[in-house]
């Protein structure tokens, strides 16, 4: 369990990983495609200094579907360890489901968000969940968060999001860039 030296319950970022801290190919398979946002190991290890916990919670179908094996994945996922440095993630989850599987663990379904729950002792309405899609939003809403869009130009879903019927899908905060996280929220 994670409290602060007054045993106060911590407060976390939640990452979505594709199209939020790193460019969104597709199905990434090979560690090569693997290239980070400009600034987000500087965002992050800025969070880490302020005493945040750090997330990352990922739907990665292609492991479902048969595009990415687990080896691949694991090589990917430490290509993108490495771009962010070691130590500075507190931990990853992934859900390997297809959509059509709809299980809890695939986002917006909130069993990730569970499991850190169990591990961790979080401030949910203190923390932040920041992501570039509509199940980004919805997730972090359950677990009543702060939700971040980041709406860059590599994908065209935020400006759909922000004309949603779906209230609950609405970001609390939206800014055009991960690098513009610290000052959009004034951290």
């Amino acid at each position: 369990m994670n409290v602060d030296s007054y045993g106060n319950s911590m407060k976390a970022f939640i990452f979505d990983r594709d199209g939020t801290l790193n460019i969104d190919t597709g199905y990434i398979n090979n560690p090569d495609e693997m290239k980070l946002f400009q600034s987000v190991p500087e965002v992050i290890r800025q969070l880490k200094e302020k005493n945040y916990l750090v997330f990352i919670l990922s739907n990665q179908s292609g492991i479902g579907r048969g595009l990415i094996s687990a080896a691949e994945y694991r090589k990917v996922h430490e290509k993108f360890i490495s771009l962010l440095g070691d130590g500075i993630i507190d931990d990853v989850l992934f859900c390997p489901h297809r959509p059509e599987q709809k299980c809890n663990c695939r986002k917006p379904g909130t069993l990730l968000l569970e499991v850190v729950d169990e591990q961790y002792h979080i401030d949910w309405r203190e923390s932040y969940f920041v992501g570039d899609k509509k199940t980004d939003m919805l997730c972090g809403k359950k677990f009543n968060m702060i939700t971040v869009l980041i709406a860059n130009e590599l994908n065209t879903e935020p400006r759909q999001n922000k004309k949603s019927d779906d209230g609950e899908a609405h970001p609390d905060i939206v800014i055009p860039s991960i690098a513009e996280l610290l000052t959009g929220l004034r951290l």
